[in-house]
C-alpha cells in the first residue's frame, strides 16, 4: 500500500473526528490529552487508598476526588464527539460506583447536570433512586430539581416553591408552567441570554482560557433534559455551542 494512501487515509478520518466534536473551544489532542491525564489522577488515587497509603482523615476527600474526575470524564468524551452510547456507559459506570457529592446545596449546579444526565441518558430507576436519596439526605428543595424528579416519579412528595439560585434558573418559571411555543421561545433566551453569563460564580466559568488543562466542556445539560421531557421544538437553537442537541433525542 503506497504511503500516500495511507496519509490520505488518516487524514480522511482525522478530519471525521474533527467533524464529530461537539465542543469547538479545544481540540482533540485536547480532550485526548485531558482525559489520559484524569485517569491517570484516578490510577493514582486508587492506589494510594488501596495500599492504605491514604491518611484516614483524606479517605472522604480523595473518594470525592476520584468521583469527580470521573464524572470530568464523561463530560469531555462528551465533547469530544464520541458516541452518546459510549458515553452512556461511562456515565452508568461513575453511578454505579460510590456517588460522592457532599452537599448538594452547595454543589447544585453539579448535581443539576448529574439529574439531568440520568433522563437524557435514560438510567433505570435503580440508579436514579440513588440520586433521590441525596435529594432526602440534604434536603435539597428546589423547583427545576423537582420538576426533572417528578418527570420520572410522578410519586415524588417533596414540594419547592423557589430556586436555589434565582439567577439563572427563576427563568424556568416562563419554560415549565406555559404553553409549548412560550416554553421553547423561553429556552431559546436562557440559552443564548442567561445560562452562561449567569454561571460567572461557578469555579468551571472561563475554565477554556485557564493554562491548565481544567477545561471539560460548557454543556446546559438541563436544557436537553427539559425538551426531552416537554417534547419542545429544539430546531430554533439546536445548534447553540451550550445545547447538547443529540442528547435530547436519545
Amino acid at each position: 500500500m503506497s504511503g500516500w494512501f495511507i496519509r490520505y487515509n488518516s487524514l480522511f478520518f482525522e478530519l471525521i473526528k474533527i467533524d464529530r466534536m461537539r465542543d469547538k473551544i479545544k481540540t482533540i489532542d485536547y480532550f485526548d490529552r485531558y482525559i489520559e491525564e484524569e485517569l491517570d489522577d484516578i490510577r493514582f488515587y486508587e492506589e494510594s487508598l488501596d495500599s492504605g497509603k491514604t491518611k484516614m482523615e483524606r479517605v472522604d476527600a480523595v473518594k470525592k476526588q476520584i468521583f469527580l474526575k470521573k464524572y470530568s470524564i464523561v463530560m469531555a468524551m462528551y465533547s469530544k464527539g464520541d458516541s452518546v452510547e459510549s458515553v452512556r456507559e461511562e456515565f452508568l459506570e461513575l453511578l454505579h460506583g460510590e456517588i460522592v457529592i457532599s452537599d448538594l446545596n452547595n454543589r447544585y449546579v453539579q448535581f443539576l447536570w448529574l439529574l439531568s444526565l440520568g433522563i437524557l441518558l435514560n438510567v433505570d430507576d435503580f440508579l436514579l433512586d440513588r440520586l433521590l436519596l441525596l435529594v432526602r439526605r440534604d434536603g435539597l428543595n428546589d423547583k427545576l430539581i423537582n420538576f426533572l424528579i417528578k418527570s420520572r416519579n410522578p410519586e415524588w412528595d417533596v414540594v419547592a416553591n423557589s430556586y436555589l439560585h434565582p439567577i439563572p434558573y427563576r427563568t424556568f418559571d416562563q419554560i415549565l408552567y406555559v404553553d409549548k411555543l412560550s416554553a421553547t421561545e423561553g429556552l431559546k433566551q436562557y440559552l443564548e441570554k442567561s445560562w452562561y453569563k449567569g454561571h460567572d460564580d461557578c469555579g468551571w466559568h472561563d475554565g477554556h482560557k485557564s493554562k491548565q488543562n481544567i477545561y471539560s466542556g460548557y454543556w446546559s445539560f438541563e436544557s436537553a433534559a427539559i425538551v426531552k421531557i416537554l417534547n419542545l421544538d429544539d430546531s430554533d437553537f439546536k445548534d447553540n455551542k451550550y445545547y447538547p442537541h443529540d442528547l435530547s433525542c436519545f
